[in-house]
């Protein structure tokens, strides 16, 4: 075992014990590159996860104040007939009926057109955005030349 290692110098054992850590300083080297990759990925799902549900929450934010936007009219048509004061609308029998159809009617297609404006807004966004996506993919993935058969 000596014979063994007398063949070799001194520098040539030191050299080859620095290559042979250099090595594994380059293996663990990549392997926290590689951690490193994965946690910004797992950090990026994870920022796009809570960005899709605070969108959900803000849609869903959007439809109560549409909805509290109709009750809201409905509350106030029946806060001015509701006050002390003589409008000439007592004494009919039917308007009270007809008062509450035209409030429902108003405050329903109130609901609808600003359902109506958001779906439209929505949509328009929706067709901004694939814009984009082929503007980009047609940028970043060259167009192949047409080959004939």
């Amino acid at each position: 075992m000596i014979d063994e290692f007398a063949r070799y110098t001194n520098e040539e054992v030191v050299a080859s014990i620095f290559e042979n850590y250099l090595c594994r300083w380059e293996e663990v080297n990549d392997g926290i590159e590689k951690l490193v990759g994965a946690i910004d990925s797992t950090r990026k799902l994870i920022e796009l996860t809570l960005d899709n549900e605070r969108n959900r929450i803000e849609r869903m934010e959007l439809y109560l104040s549409m909805g509290s936007l109709s009750f809201a009219m409905m509350s106030a048509v029946g806060g001015f007939f509701g006050m002390n004061l003589l409008s000439g609308f007592e004494d009919h029998p039917k308007k009270f009926w007809i008062v509450t159809y035209v409030t429902l009617v108003a405050s329903t297609s109130l609901w609808y057109v600003t359902w109506q404006r958001f779906h439209l807004g929505r949509q328009v966004q929706n067709q901004r955005v694939s814009g984009f996506v082929v503007s980009l993919r047609r940028a970043i993935i060259p167009q192949m030349p047409p080959t004939f058969f």
